[in-house]
C-alpha cells in the first residue's frame, strides 16, 4: 500500500512538472536560466539581447524592449506605432526611388529590365496576336517554371473576360489593385490585395487589366497591359523561358 501511493506521488509531481514545463507555467523553465553553465546563461533568459538573437540577425530594437517586458501594454502601442511610422517613411522613399528611377531611364542611364516605363508591352508592341494554328510551342512543363501575376479591378469587365482566358496557365496569383471587397475569379487561386509596390511597379499609371511573367530562374520579368489573347501570353512565355 505504502509502495503504491509513493508511485502515485512521484507519478503526479512528475507529470505536473512536465505540464507546466511544456506549456511555460509557472514552475517550468523560467529558472533555467539560474543554474545553467555561464555560456548559456544569456541564451536561456528572455531578458538578454543574445536570447533573440538569429544567426547574425539582430532583431528591431523596438521588438527587442517588447520582447523583455512581454506584458508592458504601452510597449506595445509604442512598438505598433513604430512600424507604423517606418511603413510611412518607407512609402515616400520609394515614391522618390520610383521618380529617380524613371528620371534615370528617361536619361539613358539605367535599363528598363522589368519594361515598366513603356507604352505597352514588348510581346503585344511586336506582333499581333498569333492565330490559333500558330499558337507558341510551350510544353505546360515549362509553364510551370514561371510566376504569373495578374493585376486587375473588381469593377473591371475587361478583366473578368481575360481571367477566363488565363486559366488555362498555370498558377496563375490574382492581384485586387482596388481596395473594395476581394473578387475571386473560377478556376483561379483566390484573389489577395496588390501591394503598393506593386502597383507602383507594373501599374504605375492605374491601367488594368495586367499580367506580370516572372522568370525565377534568371530574374527576368515581362508585363502585357490590356486584355489580350490567350497566344500573346504564351509567345511572351516563350519568349521569356528563353531569357
Amino acid at each position: 500500500m505504502k509502495t503504491t501511493l509513493i508511485i502515485i506521488l512521484v507519478l503526479s509531481t512528475t507529470t505536473s512538472w512536465a505540464f507546466s514545463f511544456r506549456f511555460n507555467t509557472s514552475g517550468g523553465n523560467a529558472d533555467v536560466a539560474k543554474s545553467a553553465p555561464e555560456e548559456w546563461k544569456d541564451l536561456l533568459d528572455p531578458k538578454t539581447n543574445r536570447f533573440w538573437k538569429e544567426g547574425n540577425h539582430v532583431p528591431d530594437e523596438g521588438f527587442l524592449l517588447l520582447a523583455k517586458n512581454p506584458t508592458n501594454k504601452a510597449y506595445a502601442k509604442y512598438w505598433l506605432l513604430r512600424n507604423e511610422i517606418k511603413a510611412e517613411q518607407l512609402a515616400i522613399i520609394q515614391a522618390t526611388v520610383d521618380e529617380a528611377q524613371r528620371e534615370l531611364f528617361l536619361e539613358g542611364k539605367l535599363k528598363d529590365r522589368y519594361y515598366q516605363f513603356g507604352k505597352g508591352n514588348r510581346v503585344s508592341t511586336k506582333k499581333a496576336s498569333l492565330p490559333l494554328n500558330q499558337t507558341p510551342n510551350v510544353s505546360k512543363t515549362d509553364l510551370k517554371k514561371l510566376n504569373y501575376y495578374f493585376i486587375f479591378s473588381s469593377t473591371c469587365p475587361h478583366c473578368s473576360d481575360l481571367a477566363k482566358k488565363i486559366k488555362k496557365l498555370p498558377d496563375v496569383r490574382p492581384l485586387q489593385a482596388d481596395q473594395k471587397a476581394i473578387k475571386h475569379f473560377e478556376g483561379l487561386i483566390q484573389s489577395s490585395r496588390a501591394t503598393p509596390e506593386t502597383l507602383s511597379n507594373y501599374a504605375p499609371d492605374g491601367v488594368v487589366p495586367v499580367v506580370v511573367i516572372h522568370n525565377p530562374k534568371t530574374n527576368a520579368a515581362t508585363k502585357i497591359v490590356g486584355n489580350k489573347s490567350l497566344e500573346d501570353y504564351l509567345a511572351a512565355s516563350a519568349q521569356i523561358l528563353k531569357e
